[in-house]
């Protein structure tokens, strides 16, 4: 966003772009071929997205504590997906 933004990108587009990425980063997980589905996951994750985007505006040194968080939430999905193979 930092970036976005010294390119002279208006601050809502530089918070807008990587949100949406962020939000479509999760449709593949769990993987079904069903597009209803993927669009669903696709756009559940948007408004958490925007959330986390205006906050990491307001406030970069949020950083380091939301990527720790994002850790332990891809470990407790991991324990499940292993959990469920087992």
């Amino acid at each position: 966003m930092p970036r976005f933004e010294s390119n002279g990108m208006r601050p809502w587009l530089a918070v807008m772009l990587p949100s949406l990425k962020l939000g479509f980063q999760h449709i593949a997980v769990p993987l079904l071929f069903d597009m209803r589905y993927i669009l669903w996951r696709g756009l559940m994750y948007i408004p958490f997205a925007f959330f986390a985007g205006i906050v990491l505006h307001w406030r970069p040194r949020l950083l380091p504590y939301m990527v720790i968080v994002h850790v332990l939430m891809d470990m407790s999905f991991a324990a499940l997906l292993l959990g469920a193979a087992y």
